[in-house]
């Protein structure tokens, strides 16, 4: 293993960022995107209006 040193206040992120949204929508608005109330869901191409 090689330890890297970083400066202070330096900041470091690895990974994939995550991204919760929490919102009060209508029955519409749940149907209009194929959401399903109280699941969580990983985007797709079609919530990207979103």
């Amino acid at each position: 293993w090689k330890f890297i040193y970083f400066r202070r206040g330096s900041f470091f992120g690895i990974g994939n960022p995550l991204l919760d949204v929490s919102k009060e929508v209508d029955e519409e608005f749940l149907e209009k995107y194929k959401l399903k109330e109280g699941e969580a869901i990983l985007a797709r191409e079609e919530h990207a209006p979103l």
